[in-house]
């Protein structure tokens, strides 16, 4: 996008800065021209760019990321470039690249303005934007470098020591020195962008040095900028070097740009810049640096700017603000209400020290001694424009009141409080309390208050104790709320058959510490917690004690009576599950703690009996299979407990299983299944006659040697209702012997024409006997002679029988060599039914390939499929072929590999 506006472009400025970065070294070199404008100066200086870099940085390889930096004033009319245009020219001057970045992808910022003297302020209302363009190109080493080199018209037409018009406009150039001068090289880097504003008059001093990565030497001296060797306003691409220098006015020269007294000089060494403005204007500078390595001149550095000189006006006289807090203590905060950019030297007023000095802009002094210092300040020490100013500051003595502690005691049932005082720092210091509860407030005069009575339990007082010395005072105030009475309270008692250990519970109230004492006249009798837990010795009456306690309250105590017995905890042991046939349960009693104790026994309606009173009963008999709840009930010492358990009565299993007869040839798969129904698990041992045996319920097993089996079964259970019984199945399993199949081939030709075979039966055992041939011939004979009508691999499968029907299976093969291939020589493919196909006959093949050709050689069908025939088409139907005499050509391999090829013609009428 070029620049929308029908004015000429002025003052436009870049530093151009190049480095390169490696994966071992990092070097940098650095071109920069720079030209600055400003529009502060009425009717002067337009709003335009006033400056810019660029940089660039080796990333990796050859790829160069290259960053174009530019200023203008925030005010300007002017636009950034869109895109802003690096030509990139190789050392004949041929533009081998031209790098265009895009403004959409530019960072713009606001920076400030300085006036590069302390004693005078910048005119006000200036601001300098900032934008940065980043890009990225490749650039590998070739001899003789590269020059980068951007380029704009036109300079501000008021400039003073150069000629000005629209064809005088400004070039960034910047070299990439050859891989001869370096292999890679970074550009010095300059410190800071020069200054936005000089003052008329005003000595001046800008340091103009640059560092350099590389740590090559650097020479400064001023130069002069360059013009455009190209016509127009936006230039894309920029105009192959080399460039030509402006020429000065006259009066002045590229070592004396401005007028000035003393004139403006720079130091070859440091770049240092210092002189004194005496007339107004804008004024064009060229400073270069030449970066020697090694003693060899390997790169050059040209930057041209454009100061702007104006009148400025002097800072103003320093100002020490009112003390705000005088009794702030011997560390004072000194409070400037002078301008925050110049310099200060404070001096606070203590003699016979030089210690009590500070540079800073707003500095804290700790004085020895309290009292009236007489302050001095003064602004830019050292400087012509320095100024004095003073004022008087006091330092107090600091007071800090606190309340140090407070405690309590009681007094019958009165809580008194005490309260101790601090913060004076001699025998004038007054205290003064205000203790305020439900609104009203009693003063009392006094560092400490002992033995004062507060306020009632659960109110809230309100504590102030003001500290006066010397002038001052100073108050710390606190707060808390007088905890409610403490009560001391033990839940009642609610086990008494648990045993000898009881769990307490605490019900007291506002207690936040306890202590119990469970009444047996022993230290270990007692406990802190809240609600502890504690086993007593013995049974018997225990007088129990709780103290509780509160912070800032009295404590409070009661006791309680209790009455410990032994543990009620009936149960008997679990009954195993027993068979409704005979069934007799034993139970016993357990749980009680004394000879005392009564039971109770109840067994249900069916059982006989159905209750009992003994501790051990036996013999008791359930009527019918179930599950029955039993219950103990014990009574003793007052306390009855019960407990309840299930017993189970189960009927006998009904066992059973089942063998079916399997009668097989060779091996049998025989399946036995244990089929008894019942409610927990059934075991079965299967012993199969032949010397192997299984566990599972429903075994599946594989009879392999002839003979007749007998199977038995062992069935029972280990849980429930234990029992077991046993079944056997006499010859339910019978193997019947295989015959052995088995022939001889003889008398074999193998060759097509003419082969046959004798086939003679060595098989044992059989009665029956029968051939199948995979040329599609059978016999039922166990001999036989076979003539072969086709080659290959012919299988025959002989399969012989005995007398119980079992069957055996042999089989051989015969090979017969050779093929028979025919072809013929019309066909008529006009689909009447008669002759419409033109197909070879091929016997013997192991591999087929056809193709027909038509008068020129061309190929019009081909194929791997020898039972495919041609029916007269082009390439599968793309037309049908003319009539007329066509060529064909068959190659095959027979069934041992080897090659033949068949060629011949087919004429061809529909």
């Amino acid at each position: 996008m070029l620049f929308r506006t029908s004015l000429p472009i002025f003052d436009i400025g870049f530093w151009l800065r190049v480095e390169e970065m490696s994966l071992f070294s990092k070097m940098r070199g650095f071109v920069l021209i720079l030209l600055f404008s400003f529009s502060f100066l009425p009717n002067v200086f337009a709003s335009h760019i006033i400056g810019g870099s660029i940089h660039y940085e080796i990333l990796s390889g050859d790829l160069y990321e290259v960053t174009l930096t530019l200023y203008r004033d925030c005010s300007s009319s002017t636009e950034y470039d869109d895109p802003a245009s690096i030509g990139i020219f190789n050392s004949s001057g041929t533009l081998v690249h031209n790098l265009e970045i895009n403004f959409d992808d530019a960072t713009v910022t606001s920076i400030e303005t300085e006036s590069y003297n302390a004693c005078f302020m910048a005119p006000l209302g200036l601001c300098v934007e900032e934008a940065i363009y980043v890009g990225t190109v490749n650039l590998p080493p070739i001899a003789g470098g590269y020059t980068l080199t951007y380029q704009r018209c036109c300079r501000n037409f008021s400039i003073v020591n150069v000629p000005t018009g629209t064809d005088v406009g400004i070039t960034l150039t910047t070299e990439i020195p050859g891989p001869v001068l370096a292999s890679v090289n970074a550009n010095p880097e300059f410190a800071t962008h020069p200054p936005l504003v000089i003052c008329l008059n005003a000595p001046f001093v800008f340091n103009h040095s640059a560092t350099d990565a590389d740590g090559d030497q650097l020479v400064y001296e001023f130069c002069a900028p360059l013009n455009t060797n190209v016509s127009g306003s936006y230039i894309n691409p920029p105009g192959a070097p080399p460039y030509n220098g402006l020429s000065y006015n006259a009066g002045y020269s590229s070592v004396y740009p401005i007028d000035a007294s003393p004139a403006f000089t720079i130091n070859p060494s440091t770049g240092l810049i210092t002189g004194t403005p005496t007339a107004l204007g804008q004024y064009v500078f060229g400073v270069c640096i030449h970066e020697y390595r090694n003693g060899v001149l390997i790169n050059s550095t040209n930057r041209d700017f454009q100061l702007n000189v104006t009148t400025c006006d002097p800072v103003d006289s320093p100002v020490i603000a009112d003390q705000e807090n005088i009794c702030s203590g011997l560390t004072v905060e000194f409070l400037n209400d002078s301008d925050e950019e110049l310099t200060y030297h404070w001096d606070f007023g203590v003699t016979g020290t030089v210690a009590d000095t500070s540079n800073l802009y707003e500095p804290s002094y700790t004085y020895p001694l309290p009292g009236t210092y007489e302050i001095m300040l003064v602004m830019n020490p050292g400087l012509p424009c320095a100024d004095t100013t003073y004022a008087n500051y006091v330092s107090s003595p600091g007071l800090t009141p606190a309340i140090s502690s407070y405690d309590y005691y009681c007094d019958g049932n009165t809580l008194l409080y005490n309260f101790y005082g601090e913060g004076g720092t001699n025998n004038t210091t007054t205290f003064q309390w205000e203790l305020t509860n439900n609104g009203e407030t009693i003063v009392y005069n006094q560092q400490d208050l002992l033995a004062i009575s507060v306020g009632d339990n659960g109110t809230a007082v309100d504590v102030a104790l003001t500290v006066s010395q010397d002038g001052c005072s100073e108050t710390v105030e606190d707060a808390f709320v007088i905890p409610s009475s403490v009560v001391a309270e033990i839940a009642p008692q609610n086990t008494f058959c648990d045993g000898f250990g009881y769990q307490f519970e605490n019900n007291s109230q506002n207690a936040d510490s306890y202590h119990w004492d469970f009444g047996l006249m022993d230290a270990v009798a007692s406990s802190d917690e809240e609600n502890p837990y504690y086993l007593f010795p013995d049974t018997g009456l225990y007088t129990v004690e709780l103290i509780a306690y509160a912070e800032n309250l009295c404590p409070d105590t009661t006791t309680t009576q209790m009455l410990i017995y032994g543990l009620l905890d009936p149960s008997f042991d679990p009954q195993e599950a027993q068979c409704y046939e005979g069934n007799s349960f034993q139970f016993s009693a357990q749980g009680a703690s004394t000879d005392e104790a009564q039971y109770q026994w109840y067994f249900g309606a069916l059982a006989t009996p159905s209750i009992s009173n003994s501790q051990h009963p036996s013999n008791i008999h359930f009527l019918q299979e179930g599950v029955y709840e039993v219950a103990l009930t014990i009574t003793e010492n007052d306390c009855i407990e019960t407990y309840t358990d299930s017993i189970e009565v189960i009927l006998n299993p009904v066992f059973s299983a089942v063998c079916d007869t399997a009668i097989g040839c060779g091996s049998v798969n025989a399946i036995f299944h244990g089929a008894t129904e019942y409610n927990y698990p059934v075991h079965y041992d299967w012993d199969f006659g032949d010397g192997t045996t299984a566990t599972a319920s429903s075994p599946v097993h594989e009879y392999t040697s002839p003979g007749i089996y007998d199977v038995a079964v062992h069935c029972y259970t280990e849980t429930g209702c234990i029992d077991a019984e046993d079944f056997i199945f006499y010859d339910v399993i019978e193997v019947h012997s295989l015959p052995v199949a088995g022939f001889e081939i003889s008398g074999s030709s193998d060759e097509l024409i003419g082969a046959y075979a004798e086939i003679t039966s060595v098989s044992t055992g059989a009665i029956a006997c029968y051939y199948a041939i995979s040329d599609g011939s059978t016999y039922q004979s166990f001999d036989f002679s076979h003539e072969f009508t086709e080659s290959g691999i012919i299988t025959i499968t002989q399969i012989v029988e005995n007398e119980l029907g079992c069957t055996a299976t042999a089989v051989g093969t015969v090979i017969i060599n050779g093929y028979v291939f025919y072809a013929p020589n019309s066909f008529t493919p006009n689909e009447d039914g008669i002759n419409d196909i033109w197909k070879p006959e091929v016997t013997g093949a192991s591999t087929y390939h056809l193709q027909i050709f038509d008068r020129w050689g061309e190929v019009i069908f081909e194929s791997d499929d020898q039972n495919e025939p041609w029916i007269g088409n082009v390439h599968r139907g793309e037309y049908y072929a003319q009539d007329g005499v066509y060529a064909y050509q068959v190659v095959i391999e027979d069934l041992v590999g080897l090659p033949h090829d068949f060629k011949g013609h087919i004429t061809l009428v529909r």
